[in-house]
């Protein structure tokens, strides 16, 4: 019975805390195409905690789901600066740099991304592509 009334022991570091789960929740409700709840989560998530590593992301996603492309970009050149080993954010910077037709700056970001991703294929699709046919089989 006692237990029950004693202060709670710390989270340990693997614990998930708030803003972990409201993340889950944005990513779940943006995976199911509910732009609306997701922003809403990922925005939860961000008052909990501001620097939240993947919720940071994800608002970039949801940024550049709204049209919102230059803010998208800042957000995860903000997040890159904070987090230089950020390899998901490298790719949709070039992604993003890509759509609007910097492809000087899209090669940039996907080579940046191949330098830290554990797995470079991804990386390697894009700039395959992006370089177009006939662009050497080897990378870089």
């Amino acid at each position: 019975m006692r237990r029950a009334v004693e202060p709670a022991a710390p989270a340990a570091e693997n614990d998930v805390s708030r803003a972990d789960v409201l993340y889950r929740m944005g990513e779940i409700e943006l995976a199911r195409g509910r732009v609306a709840e997701a922003r809403h989560f990922t925005s939860e998530c961000l008052a909990a905690d501001t620097e939240h590593y993947w919720g940071r992301f994800q608002w970039a996603l949801l940024l550049s789901r709204a049209g919102d492309t230059k803010g998208a970009i800042q957000e995860l050149e903000r997040l890159i600066g904070r987090y230089p080993a950020h390899g998901a954010a490298m790719l949709n910077l070039g992604l993003l740099y890509e759509s609007i037709g910097n492809k000087k700056t899209a090669e940039y970001w996907f080579l940046e991304a191949r330098k830290v991703l554990p797995d470079q294929s991804l990386a390697d699709v894009h700039l395959r592509r992006l370089r177009g046919p006939g662009s050497p089989s080897r990378l870089p």
